[in-house]
């Protein structure tokens, strides 16, 4: 044991136990001996290594050397094999594209032969079906030049006894237009004529009777018909408002709108209601300005800028003038409080507009049931 202590820590004893210090010291000294070893191997380790990387080092220069010096031979000797190899390629596919090519050639070859064939059948079908269709055309000429000759001497028959059938239904509805004249007449002097001369119990003059007659008068006639279902049935079970009856209510109308000139639809107090009524006694109504009428129709030009005193002037202008269609057409242009004061007279104007035109309509056909009647 005292062979192993370093020298100066030895222990002057001669018995056979350690202390603890001796122990103690023993192994400090033997574990810096194992880390002096261990640095050694390291250093060791590390000297290696260089001279491993720097004979490696050495032997990749003298590869990359001798990559330099063969390169290009290494490089022609591919290419070859390359050539080589591209030329056996290029002739397999080429006796490949010959032999499919050889295929080809007989499969279509067949194909025509096939196809010849299958045309020289349709032609043969077609050239059939030609001569059949030519015979039936001949049969079918023949048969139709001898319908025709029947067929024109049937028609003949026939025109000749439309034409006397016609004739006799002319005569029939010239008698029976004469007396659809004379109620069409009746009622358009009906509604122009007022309700007190007709002694009318109320303000209406009745037209029903007018319309029976009208009927009877054509009484199969669709047209006709038709004309006389576009008047309201209200008007036929009420009667209507005669034309001068209903212009002079319009002035009553027409006063009653000036009062209320200023109210509009959203209403107004008791002194707007005021103001309005004075208004109407300062404002001055002037001639109706004639330059906003249309030259050829003489029609007003609508527009948001007549005023209600403005429409009322013309659309007695045009109540005037006998006509009520535009007359009806300007108050309708009415806003507010008038609106609602004409709304009436609107619905009776209507109701004798539609009489009118229905008369007119009448009137038209007459005329050309006459002028038909004598061009025949």
């Amino acid at each position: 044991m005292q062979s192993l202590q370093p020298e100066g820590i030895r222990t002057q004893t001669s018995s056979d136990q350690l202390s603890n210090e001796e122990i103690n010291s023993l192994l400090l000294h033997a574990h810096k001996r194992v880390v002096q070893l261990q640095n050694q191997l390291e250093k060791l380790q590390k000297e290696q290594n260089k001279q491993i990387q720097a004979a490696l080092e050495e032997q990749r220069n003298q590869n990359l050397k001798f990559i330099k010096e063969h390169d290009s031979s290494l490089h022609q000797l591919h290419r070859k094999e390359f050539e080589l190899e591209l030329e056996k390629h290029l002739e397999e596919q080429n006796m490949k594209f010959q032999e499919e090519l050889k295929k080809e050639l007989s499969r279509q070859a067949a194909a025509h032969n096939n196809h010849l064939a299958q045309m020289l059948r349709i032609q043969q079908d077609e050239l059939n079906s030609l001569y059949e269709k030519r015979l039936l055309i001949e049969n079918e000429k023949t048969r139709s030049s001898f319908f025709s000759m029947v067929s024109d001497s049937l028609g003949r028959l026939m025109g000749i006894e439309k034409s006397l059938n016609s004739r006799a239904n002319l005569e029939l509805q010239a008698s029976n237009a004469k007396q659809l004249w004379l109620a069409v007449q009746n009622l358009s002097q009906i509604i122009q004529t007022k309700a007190e001369e007709l002694d009318e119990p109320g303000n209406l003059v009745s037209i029903k009777s007018n319309f029976d007659k009208i009927q009877q008068s054509a009484p199969n006639n669709e047209f006709i018909k038709t004309i006389l279902a576009t008047v309201s049935a209200h008007a036929l079970s009420n009667g209507v408002w005669s034309e001068p009856d209903l212009k002079n209510r319009f002035q009553r109308l027409r006063d009653v709108c000036n009062k209320v000139a200023l109210i509009d639809d959203r209403g107004g107090s008791l002194f707007k209601y005021f103001i309005s009524y004075l208004q109407s006694f300062v404002i001055i109504h002037p001639k109706v300005d004639k330059s906003k009428l249309d030259e050829r129709s003489g029609d007003l030009k609508l527009d948001e800028s007549l005023s209600t005193f403005s429409i009322l002037d013309y659309a007695e202008y045009y109540l005037e003038s006998g006509n009520l269609e535009y007359a009806l057409r300007l108050m309708q242009q009415l806003k507010g409080e008038p609106k609602r004061l004409a709304r009436d007279w609107i619905k009776d104007a209507c109701l004798l507009l539609e009489i009118k035109q229905a008369c007119n309509l009448l009137n038209a056909y007459i005329s050309s049931v006459y002028i038909g009647t004598n061009l025949k």
